[in-house]
């Protein structure tokens, strides 16, 4: 692939593969119809999820054999979802070029589609009257023969994949009496066709497919994407700004200026963005959906006062710049500018385009991660299609969270005709859009209140921004976050070219040695491989939460290459496919081609060989961050966060990373709220708007005293730019933001003090001590004081945890009155 899937992706890919592997033999063995089901939501990434199974299937994989007579028929209801289909698998694909792919038109005539080929039809082209069905004009097949010939020379090893599959599902009892719909035909067959062999759906709703499928003698496989995982991944936007007038006043004017301005904005960000990275620029749309017209009047929208303002906000637009998507199939002049049409499917390519004028167009067929603003002049009664519409405009430009810019991370909604009540019906049809998986935050911008770093503290910006911070993230063995380390190294970063091949054959080495010490020992090991025609297989259980190992019974199974396969596929998923490859390219024995599958699905199902590898694994990772210490800390925000992602933060004891924080952000308004000086995200009048509580509140007024405190952060929970602390409760990892952390002049420069004011009736109070007092022992040299604060009687007491005899205290206590006692002793 042309891209690195996300991880959630890849598994689903997995599965799906897996699926069909079994509708397949189903197919061969029993003569069964076969169906099954990739049930993802809109922004998931259904088409480079089907783009990768596409490939294994042509083209192969490590686990599946090539089938190069294949051919897939891709059916869609609109042509415009087609060409958007084909160019994303073309854009994603390493291995789909464009003579795989083709879109079938109405001159279309043979008599069986050409293997290796993946064809996209609409259903609009196969109505009764059109072209395609009927024979003549040099015509000699109908598509529908097309079809039935493919489908009874190919069987199993032809794919029809239905898009959108929740379309056209509805079975009436007109349906079920008379003629079923086109897309039916395929599922059920017709006069025409006998049911296609195997199906596979793309849908954001499944239940009316589900239900189809129910009513036949075909069997359903369904594969249901997790929403959770879709808004872990990146894939989307943080948060939805929605921007209304508070009061009911002419306001769609001031709206759009404000909504280009918005836009304006955020090209400059970007820009800075990508240039501060070395990456190319991402250049963002603003989409303007217009009302409709009526007879001979194209939109009761004024196009010629839109032109205006939007020059009046950025400066002038040339004609390249703006485009329309109006059914009108004609470019349109509006005074002294022609406003060309686009087709939805060429938006997001067209690099030299600013601006997109619409009506309806763009709730279906249409991808576009660059529209980060929309303007609306739509009325009220639209909210189901407008949040149709915004489900599409929240992916990231990227496919990844932007780290250290709050606003990159954000789309903006402006809608001049709503009032207070109606935004909500947009907010909750977003929330609970069953086709989309909305933005994490959906919020009114009258909530919102923005804060930026000045200028005069660009130093202790500086200071802050590279402090040992942790976060929890996805959990993977040692060995996924080695290997994805190490390719992040010498692939994608050019830091250590040796390090990926040098780690694979240490890992290889580890994997020989095992092998040969359990032979030597004359176990069941040496005696399964003596005897491939049964197998003593031990399950191993690897819980997840902890990567913790324990063994069960055994048994014993009859072997053969088929087994054989099968067991080396459940030893990738243990050791990794890139490891097991490089095994077998170095243990191959021709006299017994099966021997290194064995051994290494009997490696992958020893405990002892697991915890072997994870422990070398763990030394390599330290061994290779301590080398590359320099290059990584230097390198862009952008790329030091991969590493913050896939080996940092997915260690089970997790490692520390440094802070990215943002040049601005965005925080809800409050009902109780106190304006603090010397903050280091401000105002225009240089304060922040914090709700502190009233030990909080005491504590950073003595802080602000210190004539050599320059700035102080509130440290927000669960920030991504926050400082994290691990600590443990009920033997569970988890992660506290101590509240505040302050700057101080001193006579070098700089140093950071970090202030955690704590009830003690609080449960955690005990755990949360200890917690700071670790990260004191490890990391306390970037810092000044490490405080545990109470208020006691009124006065403030503190126990400096960077000092080592206090530190050392707070380890060792196990109870909460001891903790109390330590107050009593060492606090000032």
């Amino acid at each position: 692939m042309n891209i690195e899937l996300k991880e959630f992706q890849k598994e689903y890919v997995e599965i799906l593969l897996s699926r069909v592997n079994r509708a397949k033999r189903n197919i061969i063995e029993d003569d069964e119809d076969q169906a099954v089901l990739l049930s993802a939501p809109t922004g998931s990434g259904k088409t480079v999820i089907m783009a990768k199974l596409i490939e294994d299937l042509l083209i192969g994989s490590e686990d599946f054999v090539a089938e190069p007579s294949a051919v897939f028929l891709w059916i869609s209801d609109q042509p415009e979802l087609n060409i958007q289909s084909k160019n994303k698998i073309l854009e994603v694909s390493d291995r789909l070029k464009d003579r795989h792919l083709e879109i079938i038109t109405s001159d279309f005539n043979q008599e069986i589609f050409e293997s290796g080929k993946i064809y996209f039809l609409n259903t609009q082209k196969l109505g009764k009257d059109k072209n395609l069905t009927k024979k003549g004009d040099s015509r000699e097949f109908t598509i529908w023969e097309t079809i039935k010939n493919t489908r009874d020379k190919l069987n199993d090893n032809f794919y029809v994949i239905i898009d959108e599959a929740h379309r056209g599902m509805n079975q009436t009892e007109n349906d079920i009496k008379t003629a079923k719909t086109i897309v039916q035909k395929f599922i059920v067959g017709s006069e025409e066709i006998s049911p296609v062999k195997l199906i596979i759906g793309i849908s954001a709703t499944a239940e009316r497919f589900e239900r189809l499928i129910k009513g036949t003698n075909r069997v359903l496989r369904t594969v249901n994407v997790d929403v959770s995982k879709v808004r872990e991944s990146g894939l989307l936007k943080d948060r939805l700004v929605v921007y209304h007038p508070e009061e009911e006043q002419p306001s769609d004017w001031s709206l759009l200026h404000s909504a280009a301005k918005q836009w304006k904005m955020m090209s400059e960000e970007w820009l800075s963005y990508c240039s501060s990275q070395n990456i190319n620029e991402i250049k963002p749309i603003m989409v303007i959906q217009v009302a409709d017209g009526t007879e001979g009047v194209l939109t009761r929208t004024n196009l010629e006062t839109v032109i205006n303002t939007l020059q009046d906000a950025v400066g002038t637009i040339n004609e390249q710049e703006i485009a329309h998507c109006f059914q009108e199939e004609k470019d349109i002049e509006i005074g002294n500018i022609k406003i060309r049409r686009i087709d939805p499917s060429k938006i997001n390519t067209d690099t030299t385009l600013k601006f997109v004028l619409f009506k309806m167009a763009l709730t279906t067929g249409w991808d576009c991660p660059r529209a980060e603003v929309m303007m609306s002049f739509r009325k009220a009664q639209d909210s189901t299609l407008i949040a149709q519409l915004i489900g599409r405009m929240v992916r990231t430009p990227f496919a990844r969270r932007i780290e250290g810019n709050e606003i990159l991370n954000e789309v903006s909604l402006y809608l001049p005709y709503y009032n207070e009540a109606n935004l909500k019906g947009v907010i909750e049809r977003l929330k609970g859009d069953p086709d989309n998986v909305p933005a994490t935050e959906i919020q009114n911008s009258s909530d919102l209140k923005s804060w930026s770093v000045p200028s005069f503290l660009n130093k202790e910006f500086e200071v802050l921004n590279n402090l040992p911070s942790y976060r929890n993230g996805k959990k993977l063995t040692d060995l996924n976050r080695l290997m994805s380390f190490c390719n992040l190294l010498s692939v994608l970063h050019n830091i250590d070219k040796d390090a990926l091949f040098q780690t694979k054959q240490l890992i290889v080495n580890t994997l020989i040695e095992e092998r040969n010490r359990l032979l030597n020992e004359g176990t069941d090991f040496s005696d399964s491989l003596d005897d491939l025609g049964f197998i003593n297989i031990q399950s191993v259980v690897i819980k997840n939460a902890e990567y913790s190992y324990s063994s069960k019974t055994s048994e014993r199974i009859e072997i053969n290459e088929y087994n054989v396969n099968d067991l080396f596929k459940r030893a990738k998923m243990r050791l990794r496919s890139d490891i097991c490859l490089e095994y077998l390219r170095q243990n191959f024995d021709e006299e017994e081609p099966l021997k290194a599958k064995l051994e290494l699905f009997l490696l992958s199902q020893k405990k002892s060989v697991l915890e072997k590898v994870e422990k070398k694994a763990k030394a390599r990772i330290k061994e290779l961050k301590e080398k590359n210490h320099t290059e990584l800390i230097s390198l862009p925000s952008s790329q030091r966060d991969e590493y913050n992602k896939v080996v940092w933060s997915a260690a089970r004891e997790i490692e520390p990373q440094l802070t990215i924080l943002p040049q601005s952000i965005k925080l809800s308004k409050g009902d109780v709220i106190v304006r603090y000086e010397k903050h280091l995200f401000s105002d225009e009048d240089e304060y922040f708007d914090a709700d502190l509580n009233e030990w909080e509140h005491k504590v950073l007024l003595q802080e602000l005293e210190n004539v050599d405190v320059t700035a102080w952060l509130r440290n927000l929970d669960r920030k991504p730019w926050a400082l994290g602390i691990t600590y443990e409760k009920n033997s569970e990892k988890e992660i506290m933001y101590p509240d505040f952390l302050i700057i101080r002049k001193i006579r070098n420069g700089y140093i950071v003090d970090i202030l955690e004011p704590h009830n003690e009736a609080l449960s955690d109070s005990l755990e949360k001590a200890k917690g700071l007092a670790n990260y004191a022992n490890n990391h306390g040299t970037n810092f000044g004081r490490i405080e545990y604060i109470r208020i006691i009687d009124g006065n403030i007491k503190r126990l400096d945890l960077n000092d080592l005899e206090i530190r050392q205290q707070v380890m060792k206590i196990v109870r909460q009155d001891e903790l109390n006692s330590l107050f009593s002793t060492f606090s000032y």
